[in-house]
């Protein structure tokens, strides 16, 4: 497997492309023509979005010879995936090169992504290659904004993004005049508006995800991965997006879920995946996720979790499994809704700390023990 550089380049266009590779010296003799020094030049840069659009980069590749570019007729062209051994190879079928030229079929959302690719171009019995990488998507309608120490970038979105119809891809640096900076933010009120409904991808270069995130995107109904780089999630991540029903993996670098993670997102009924790193789960986590009824796990990893956990889940009746820590874990009658009397809570024998007598009394007789499962032998103890 060859090594390529992985490094990015984000054009304020919609692809990034690594750096050129200087390809090794290759001489030879064939008859009065000569390969000597062959390198492979140039940056294709793409010029419009390329999601669900035929086209080809403005800029095609050239083969140089001693410094002398060489007729492409004369060259053979390939390109090939160029993956990390560790990674499964993409699938690089929808791209084509030809005289140089890198072009593409119409593509679908399926294809946003980052692709490490080869470039070879054989010349007189001799190849040479060239590795390079991109990022397939759009960035119309993000704004970026210098952070405070002007180290990175802080994405918004404007008007724009509202009507969007291209997939939407976060780029990992971004370029203002001849100074390139990394995009490690989300601000707050990102919102893309009620009528968004695109593929979203956000790349692990994003630390960290403000307030208010997708507020009333009605019709998002698309996957949303939140991927493991990004540490911290504001307040009301998802809220009255009532379309949306991707699974719901969090990141395993966060150790709160704020208030309000989902709200009002009255399709959400899938999967649901909290990691070990998290410690507090704070108000409001599924707030009125009205078709929620799967059952899901609380790591023991999470010590608390705060009023109207469930509430407005009026679904939900198959089961919460706690594995919580017996000495810290405390849990408040108003996590739950009255409107699901009959959830159960699976902690294998240990202690909820719960805040009142009151709150006890209605634990035990709505979370009752079991005899025959030994997971649901509970003590419910009220919390110095």
């Amino acid at each position: 497997m060859r090594k390529f550089n992985k490094k990015i380049f984000s054009l304020a266009a919609i692809i990034g492309l690594g750096t050129i590779t200087t390809c090794s010296t290759v001489i030879t003799s064939c008859g009065a023509l000569e390969a000597k020094n062959l390198t492979i030049d140039g940056v294709p840069t793409v010029i419009g979005t390329i999601i669900n659009n035929a086209g080809s980069w403005s800029n095609s590749f050239k083969l140089l010879n001693d410094g002398k570019e060489v007729d492409n007729s004369k060259v053979e062209w390939k390109l090939f995936s160029n993956e990390p051994e560790e990674n499964e190879e993409k699938d690089i079928s929808f791209l084509k090169i030809e005289n140089g030229l890198i072009s593409w079929e119409s593509l679908d959302e399926t294809k946003i992504g980052t692709y490490e690719v080869l470039v070879t171009a054989k010349y007189l019995d001799k190849e040479v290659d060239h590795d390079f990488s991109f990022i397939v998507g759009s960035n119309k309608g993000l704004v970026f904004t210098k952070s405070p120490d002007a180290k990175s970038y802080i994405l918004t979105t404007d008007s724009t993004m509202q009507n969007n119809t291209d997939p939407v891809v976060i780029p990992t640096t971004y370029t203002e005049g001849d100074i390139t900076l990394p995009v490690t933010s989300i601000g707050d009120n990102f919102t893309p508006g009620v009528a968004f409904n695109q593929a979203f991808y956000i790349p692990d270069t994003i630390t960290s995800i403000g307030n208010n995130f997708f507020n009333n995107a009605a019709k998002f109904n698309k996957e949303l991965r939140i991927p493991d780089s990004v540490k911290s999630i504001g307040q009301n991540f998802m809220v009255s997006c009532a379309a949306f029903n991707s699974p719901l993996i969090l990141p395993s670098g966060i150790d709160t879920i704020n208030e309000y993670f989902l709200r009002g997102c009255s399709s959400f009924d899938n999967e649901i995946i909290i990691p070990n790193s998290v410690k507090t789960i704070k108000e409001g986590f599924l707030f009125s996720c009205s078709s929620l009824s799967k059952p899901f796990v609380v790591p023991s990893s999470v010590t608390s979790v705060g009023e109207k956990f469930l509430t407005g889940c009026n679904k939900f009746a198959l089961g919460i499994y706690i594995y919580a820590s017996a000495s810290a874990f405390s849990i408040s009658n108003q996590s739950f809704s009255t409107n699901v009397p009959t959830a159960e809570i699976y902690t294998g024998g240990l202690v909820i700390n719960v805040s009142s007598k009151a709150d006890l009394e209605t634990f035990e007789r709505n979370f009752p023990n079991s005899d025959s499962d030994p997971y649901r032998n509970i003590v419910f103890a009220i919390k110095d």
